[in-house]
């Protein structure tokens, strides 16, 4: 009986607090609408961009590139310049795991060759003035992600099984493994 009564309670306080959020003439209502605004606004840069429908291709991104241009929200990657927010692809197929160089001269993306299936993935890198494209890493669903190692090679890790994970360390002007390790 005492558990009835106790569910009863936490069950009528939820609806409670639901109702004085969402009734507009409430104090409660204003502050969580306050909240709202204030977590949308401190998640941009400076300003909420308006998102596009148009995705742009990443052969056609302008010469100088700064990191906070290139957004993922929810797996998806955007390239936005405070004013509009393009969803990014390459060759028709969506880009993912985006990143700079240190010199911010190439642009590394994986993209899933096989119409967007994930049986098979790319690794390439943009050289962003030359707008010349490179694929360096073709791997499988066992790929993890990839991070930089300098401006002239990249580090791709991959799943070896449950609680493995092994890197190749690949030269991105030959394609070449310089070195392969145990992360964990």
């Amino acid at each position: 009986m005492k558990i009835r009564v106790g569910i009863g309670i936490i069950i009528f306080l939820q609806i409670l607090i639901l109702i004085l959020l969402e009734v507009p003439e409430t104090i409660w209502a204003n502050w969580n609408r306050i909240h709202k605004q204030s977590r949308k606004i401190s998640q941009n840069i400076e300003i909420n961009p308006a998102i596009i429908d148009a995705h742009v291709d990443i052969l056609s991104l302008p010469n100088k590139i700064e990191s906070w241009n290139l957004l993922e929200e929810k797996w998806k990657w955007f390239f936005t310049d405070h004013k509009v927010k393009q969803l990014l692809f390459y060759n028709s197929h969506e880009v993912s795991f985006v990143g700079l160089s240190p010199s911010h001269k190439k642009l590394g993306f994986f993209f899933y060759p096989e119409n967007n299936s994930l049986g098979e993935i790319v690794l390439a890198i943009l050289d962003i003035d030359q707008k010349i494209i490179k694929e360096v890493y073709r791997g499988n669903t066992w790929t993890s992600n990839w991070e930089w190692k300098g401006d002239e090679a990249i580090i791709v890790k991959h799943s070896c099984g449950t609680g493995c994970m092994n890197a190749s360390v690949i030269n991105i002007s030959t394609g070449k493994n310089i070195e392969q390790y145990r992360v964990y």
